[in-house]
């Protein structure tokens, strides 16, 4: 490992170890299952906004859009995009009138809706198997990124799901709220800054195109440069999912669920979405900024990690390194905590009918969702590892679940004559 490796090093650990202490004082909010599951229902606009930003800014959004930027142009942008179009989509849609129903999952509002326990253990069953596999991808993604120093891929994988498992089991929403926010911070300086340097350097726009036609670029210097180039079947095949998928993940619903109010809950969402369009697009710009300053020498390794090694400053490439590994890891504590929400919540309590009338048995289900959380976080290091590419893993996880789920959530919000046997068939025939 060289010195420069190093230094950048001591920055991520020491960044890990803000997020550590950050989330583990959270755990003195957490007295119960309310708490550690939605944060005591009481989260502002702007905590609300970190939060939701951050669970989608992980290993989709900048590392593998990137990565798509890199291998596809411009177009690669696709999928980033996307996630902060679907965030609005679910902001005009669907935050008001989940929030004012006051429930804790995606399963308690189709419970609600049809009075059907067994389409709520199915929801349950399939967004729990999603949510790993997304977990899964995020697992994956943290590992490229610590490639950068040399570190082993299963070593890297290991150390980040053991860090974010940590934290995510002391303190639960409030921990993963607080620490996004932190995480937030971090990914707006890092990444933005990259695109800059790295754009001063090569010439601006211009520059990067000038060099890019000295390359042999998949598909064609016009191809590459179109916002369009994958082609729109392509796009659609990658927006579509992941849009449908917005509108029924737990993981966003587990952040509406815990706002104040119906008025935060959509107003964050539409904040977020906006950002999360503009940080899609950054992105890709970065992922074709690595092609133009590295060749096609990337494979394995995360493209935007490797353009900030190659532009940046030692210590501000450390800064960056963190960001892109705060990226992830917001992501997946957010996912960690929803898998938690469907065992706890929906399993135990609801379809196994468990109390939470006393004490005791509040502090039961409090050590529940712990050990949850450790079990689901292992599950999804060995998914990880047995599973390659982020973005494959992503679009297994969005079609499989949103197939199922879309039509009984969205046409049962707004379409009344829906039943308990049309929903139930739907999430198995779809699924």
């Amino acid at each position: 490992m060289t010195s420069a490796q190093i230094t950048m090093l001591v920055i991520l650990i020491a960044y890990m170890a803000v997020v550590l202490v950050v989330g583990l004082r959270a755990s003195k909010r957490v007295s119960g299952s309310e708490d550690f599951l939605l944060a005591g229902r009481s989260m502002g606009l702007f905590v609300l906004v970190g939060t939701l930003c951050a669970t989608q800014l992980g290993g989709g959004n900048i590392i593998g859009t990137s990565n798509n930027g890199y291998n596809q142009g411009l177009s690669g942008m696709t999928f980033g995009v996307s996630t902060g179009v679907a965030m609005l989509v679910l902001g005009f849609l669907m935050a008001k009138p989940m929030r004012k129903m006051g429930l804790c999952t995606i399963s308690d509002y189709v419970y609600t809706r049809y009075k059907s326990n067994t389409a709520r253990v199915l929801t349950s069953v399939f967004s729990f198997a999603a949510l790993v596999g997304i977990l899964a991808a995020q697992v994956g993604a943290i590992s490229k990124v610590l490639t950068v120093f040399g570190i082993n891929t299963k070593m890297a994988a290991v150390i980040a799901i053991s860090i974010i498992i940590l934290y995510t089991a002391f303190s639960g929403m409030w921990g993963v709220a607080l620490t996004d926010v932190v995480q937030l911070c971090v990914i707006f300086v890092g990444v933005p800054l990259t695109t800059i340097i790295g754009m001063v350097k090569i010439g601006g726009w211009s520059g990067m195109v000038a060099k890019l036609s000295t390359m042999d670029v998949p598909g064609g210097l016009e191809t590459y440069l179109s916002p369009t180039g994958i082609g729109l079947a392509a796009m659609a095949s990658i927006a579509l999912p992941m849009i449908a998928y917005e509108i029924i993940g737990q993981d966003f619903y587990q952040r509406l669920l815990s706002a104040k109010n119906e008025h935060v809950a959509k107003t964050g969402c539409l904040i977020a979405g906006c950002i999360l369009m503009a940080m899609g697009v950054n992105s890709a710009v970065d992922g074709m900024l690595a092609r133009a300053f590295l060749g096609d020498s990337l494979s394995e390794v995360s493209a935007i990690a490797s353009l900030a090694v190659e532009v940046l400053p030692t210590v501000a490439a450390g800064v960056v390194i963190a960001a892109l590994c705060a990226a992830v890891m917001s992501t997946a504590d957010s996912l960690l905590l929803a898998c938690t929400s469907h065992v706890v919540n929906d399993i135990y309590l609801g379809a196994m009918g468990k109390s939470t009338s006393d004490e005791g048995s509040s502090k039961a289900i409090l050590r529940m969702s712990v050990i949850t959380t450790v079990v689901v976080g292992v599950a999804s290091l060995f998914v990880a590892l047995a599973i390659p590419g982020i973005i494959t893993i992503l679009d297994y996880a969005y079609t499989f679940y949103a197939s199922g789920l879309v039509a009984p959530v969205l046409l049962g919000l707004f379409w009344k004559k829906g039943n308990d046997k049309a929903a139930v068939t739907s999430i198995i025939v779809g699924g």
